[in-house]
């Protein structure tokens, strides 16, 4: 049986995180494990020289990508004409391509990084979970993790045994209707629950079995749970053979603020804020440029659509953090020049 291979794509900042793309490459190289799935690591400072631009080799190698693993650090690198980095483009184009991402902060103060930095590594949080490391070794050993739970779901490492493990060849061929029998008796028995002709074939079994109390109730009191809470409703999909359900950490998420017609700056002061928990005219300007009067407007038009909420009166002790409760989303408004 041919096993089946994977590519990773490693994404950083290279002169910050230097030594440790080397370590990943080498050590994926090398382990007995990850070198038998393992087809190609991709570092950006490996590639010959090309009559292309550097932009396009990159973005092309995420393309063809199974494995993003992101580095972030300190520094956010260098910015194009549009004031974005590789590193978060990378990220992005990933995002885009709906590539398996790992990301991986190092440090634990967030206060000495950039601030797109910052706000890079708050936007990337509230997608996917994060790992934070402080040298080699345990980015090593958090990388190890992650690749085999990887390796795990893509159903290349079997670690449940035969019975608890998906049979995707299995039909109903397979199933006796004896042992069923037996098994539903002996549960309603254990349970004291009277079948009734009714009863769904599926949902009977699984309450029998312990593996539910009343079927269908668990979603609804999630959806219901989330609304109470300010946070947008779960996403609930398939994937493969398994039933994913996505909780959201906040309301702000890049799907709701989509459905706003807010400008690049205001979105900068929206991630900003996540992370620092607070923003004032000064720190406004300080992230766009901007003028005073400017900056104020646009604050005031955050705080008019429900994103902001302002705390003090006036002067240099107002200051904005984000909205608590969740907004009425028809209330957008225009966009500000």
């Amino acid at each position: 049986m041919r096993l089946r291979r994977f590519a990773v794509f490693v994404s950083s900042v290279q002169k910050e995180f230097e030594e440790e793309r080397r370590a990943i490459k080498d050590y994926l190289q090398n382990d007995p494990l990850f070198k038998l799935f393992i087809s190609d690591i991709f570092l950006f400072e490996d590639i010959p020289a090309q009559d292309q631009r550097s932009d396009m080799v990159y973005l092309n190698k995420v393309d063809r990508c199974d494995i993003y693993v992101g580095l972030f650090g300190n520094e956010y690198g260098y910015e194009d004409a549009e004031g974005n980095s590789p590193t978060e483009r990378e990220f992005e184009r990933a995002t885009a391509q709906s590539k398996y991402r790992l990301l991986f902060i190092k440090g634990q103060k967030d206060t000495d990084r950039h601030p797109k930095m910052r706000t890079l590594i708050q936007k990337a949080g509230n997608q996917l979970i994060r790992r934070r490391f402080v040298g080699k070794s345990d980015l090593i050993s958090d990388l190890y993790a992650s690749l085999v739970d990887f390796l795990e779901q893509n159903g290349v490492l079997p670690v449940t045994p035969f019975d608890a493990s998906p049979q995707p060849k299995a039909s109903l061929r397979n199933i006796s209707n004896e042992k069923i029998s037996w098994f539903l008796d002996r549960a309603r028995k254990e349970r004291k629950f009277p079948l009734k002709p009714k009863t769904p074939l599926i949902a009977d079994p699984l309450f029998l079995a312990h593996y539910i109390e009343k079927a269908g109730t668990g979603s609804l009191d999630m959806i219901r749970l989330c609304r109470e809470s300010g946070l947008p409703e779960p996403d609930f999909e398939q994937r493969g053979n398994q039933f994913v359900v996505t909780l959201w950490r906040d309301w702000l998420t890049d799907e709701v603020l989509a459905r706003y017609n807010l400008n690049d700056r205001q979105k900068t002061a929206v991630y900003h804020t996540k992370v620092t928990g607070r923003i004032n005219n000064a720190q406004y300007r300080d992230l766009t440029g901007i003028s005073s009067r400017t900056a104020l407007r646009e604050l005031r038009q955050l705080a008019g659509l429900g994103i902001f909420a302002k705390v003090g009166g006036t002067g240099q002790s107002a200051h904005y953090v984000i909205a608590k409760a969740k907004p009425i989303i028809g209330k957008r408004g225009g966009n500000p020049s």
